[in-house]
């Protein structure tokens, strides 16, 4: 990574970083009208990302580590994917959505011209000793989750249940109004 949080591999060319500062990158896609991604970097291997588009554009999804695991939801608009096999599949206000990188698409477009949203991505090559520790004492199974999901032939969608609402509510709120450590 050539700046703490920015990866010029999962962004493109066209992207470039705003601001930084801290565990913080703000980062201004560089598509057609607005594309600014807010990453926080929680522990080492686990980014947090608040994503704000405002473009029509389709873009190409970029190059990814082969063993990451997203979650994402979406607060507004629509994100539309594009996979390999060349079906396509979308997530709309309200659901959410955990995919492998291998099942991650190969390119992505907001047909309302809008989204803003939130990503978890944990790249399992880059956690840390101390990040796996901590995870295993939640506990949080990362292999668990891909098996049950079955994320090695698939990208999981699926309406936010209540408590995940609430969850993500708590998360888009304290983006304004909370520093980091929230």
């Amino acid at each position: 990574m050539d700046k703490l949080g920015f990866n010029q591999d999962w962004y493109g060319m066209q992207a470039k970083v705003l601001s930084q500062s801290g565990d913080r990158v703000v980062v201004d896609y560089g598509c057609i009208g607005r594309g600014i991604v807010k990453n926080y970097n929680l522990f080492e291997g686990i980014q947090f990302c608040f994503l704000d588009f405002e473009t029509d554009e389709s873009m190409k999804a970029q190059k990814f580590n082969p063993d990451i695991i997203q979650i994402t939801h979406c607060q507004t608009g629509r994100y539309e994917c594009e996979f390999a096999n060349h079906t396509v599949s979308y997530l709309p206000e309200g659901y959410f959505s955990v995919a492998a990188t291998e099942h991650l698409p190969i390119s992505f477009s907001f047909p309302l011209g809008k989204y803003y949203g939130v990503s978890l991505v944990i790249d399992r090559q880059a956690l840390s000793d101390g990040t796996r520790r901590m995870m295993q004492m939640i506990p949080i199974d990362l292999d668990k989750i891909g098996a049950t999901l079955g994320l090695e032939a698939r990208w999981y969608v699926s309406d936010t249940p209540p408590q995940l609402q609430h969850l993500f509510s708590e998360l888009y709120h304290a983006a304004e109004t909370e520093p980091l450590p929230f």
